[in-house]
């Protein structure tokens, strides 16, 4: 609805816009605590097929990281219609859709309370977040024109990280993602602006590291260029509780429901600290917690990409599986007769 869309931004000024988005696109402060979040999953009406995913910062944040972003938060609850109120004092400030019918998966993030995903030049957009075929790569951006869509250099997309999605039978996924580089203050200390679509790409710099060097030149310093200038990041591995019978993570009251979807981020930087947590809460609620090098965009981005409906992931594995054995069963019983 075109309308409803137009009411959640309509009255807010390009200066406050431009505000809140710097807000969620800027890394958090080292230092500073987790910042609490949630996700809402509304599969409501048509929203079944495409469920809308809203996030929102908890009243429960200390003082310290209230102030920190109550200045956005401020501007940002004011795209919330009043048909939603806020949820236990907690402020709304982005969502992510999925666009039915594309290729891949496509998710369109905005300042919108629903995202318009045929509007995508709505200066409500935020950024984009688009897969592969089958679920196992992510990569998310600003709301730039991909490279080769623009002729001015200043209007190209900002690559803003890469997730990858490992998935078995047997036991936990293997999460592992990507962002540029940032300093200790908080601010990006590298813009990633690809010009080619083939070469200076996020992707493209990974598999050039896990590659063997294109130059027999032992003596070459830096056979992969620019891989300096990423941040990588995995998820803790979950182990082994013979009292519950499975694998476990220790989220520490903020996940309450188990899910081969829960998970927990380090990076290479930090170490083992966890910088991104996010778990199931509720039929329809995730917590979300999430702080240094990360900004509150790429980890909602990796949060909806680990969301999203995969062909490649466990569920839809095993249910290939269980179609195969029984079209094979049913061959043999054929063959039988």
């Amino acid at each position: 609805n075109n309308n409803d869309n137009d009411k959640d931004t309509a009255h807010l000024t390009t200066e406050q816009i431009d505000f809140s988005k710097n807000y969620l696109l800027r890394p958090c402060k080292r230092g500073d605590g987790p910042l609490l979040c949630y996700i809402e999953r509304d599969k409501s009406g048509f929203n079944y097929l495409s469920p809308v995913y809203r996030l929102y910062i908890e009243a429960t944040n200390s003082t310290h990281n209230t102030s920190a972003f109550s200045p956005c938060t401020a501007a940002a609850a004011h795209n919330q219609p009043s048909s939603y109120p806020e949820t236990e004092g907690s402020k709304f400030v982005m969502a992510a859709k999925k666009k039915l019918g594309s290729k891949t998966s496509y998710h369109l993030m905005s300042l919108d309370h629903t995202p318009d995903v045929e509007n995508r030049g709505s200066r409500a957009v935020i950024g984009k977040v688009r897969g592969d075929q089958i679920g196992t790569q992510y990569l998310f951006t600003d709301h730039g024109m991909a490279p080769g869509a623009s002729v001015l250099p200043s209007m190209l997309r900002k690559e803003l990280g890469l997730t990858r999605f490992k998935f078995n039978n047997g036991g936990p996924s293997q999460i592992d993602a990507w962002i540029p580089m940032v300093n200790p203050s908080g601010s990006s200390a590298v813009v990633w602006q690809p010009t080619d679509p083939f070469v200076e790409t996020i992707e493209a710099t990974v598999n050039a590291s896990s590659s063997p060097p294109p130059s027999s030149n032992v003596d070459d310093p830096a056979p992969h260029p620019r891989t300096d200038r990423l941040m990588k990041l995995y998820n803790k591995k979950p182990k082994w509780d013979a009292k519950y019978g499975g694998h476990v993570l220790n989220f520490h009251g903020r996940v309450t429901e188990s899910s081969v979807k829960n998970f927990q981020l380090c990076s290479s930087e930090t170490g083992e600290d966890v910088v991104l947590q996010f778990g199931k809460v509720g039929k329809d609620r995730f917590s979300m917690d999430v702080r240094y090098p990360l900004s509150i965009y790429q980890a909602f981005s990796i949060c909806v990409a680990c969301m999203d409906r995969k062909l490649a992931d466990r569920r839809a594995y095993g249910m290939l599986k269980r179609l195969t054995d029984r079209s094979s069963s049913s061959s043999s019983g054929r063959k039988g007769k």
